[in-house]
């Protein structure tokens, strides 16, 4: 019989992070804010198992620039597996608010917007290699939209707080 798959809650993601906390690799990775990237129950197909209880949890490791799978395994209280994963997940919804923040707190994106709505929509950014000055960083573009013709586009490090650049569409288009 298909099962109703929902996302946790808050309560449900917090406990799952505190057992996450009590490994030796993962907890040092969930100290730093923004950590968690997905919390999402672990499941291959909708039918009841024994593993109803898993969650896949990945954080990003911001000094090696790797991802970090774990299954924990919230009835028995313990991480059943953490292994690294050749991959960047998509932003997490927290990275998505403070890139937004950091973007809006920025005199070349204010000037632009001159009041306006952002509108803003935020996705995971790889800089080009030659501009990239430490590895390990994780960026977010926001493309920022305040009118249905007008477009700047701020690519925030994620890692150091700040807007490392603001855009303009024929950037995005240049060789």
């Amino acid at each position: 019989m298909p099962r109703d798959v929902k996302p946790l809650s808050k309560t449900a993601r917090a406990a799952v992070v505190g057992i996450a906390r009590t490994h030796p690799k993962l907890a040092p990775l969930l100290e730093r804010k923004r950590s968690e990237l997905v919390v999402e129950p672990n499941f291959t197909d909708r039918r009841a198992s024994k593993d109803d209880d898993q969650v896949v949890l990945a954080v990003y490791d911001q000094e090696r620039g790797e991802s970090v799978v774990a299954v924990v395994d919230r009835g028995r209280k313990r991480v059943v597996s953490v292994e690294t994963a050749p991959v960047q997940f998509q932003l997490s919804q927290a990275e998505q608010r403070e890139a937004e923040e950091l973007a809006g707190a920025d005199r070349r994106v204010r000037r632009f917007l001159r009041g306006r709505a952002a509108n803003p929509l935020t996705r995971l950014y790889f800089p080009p290699a030659a501009t990239e000055a430490v590895g390990g960083h994780r960026h977010a573009i926001v493309f920022l939209r305040p009118s249905t013709s007008e477009r700047r586009y701020a690519v925030v490090d994620l890692t150091e707080d700040r807007v490392v650049d603001v855009l303009h569409p024929a950037a995005l288009t240049e060789r």
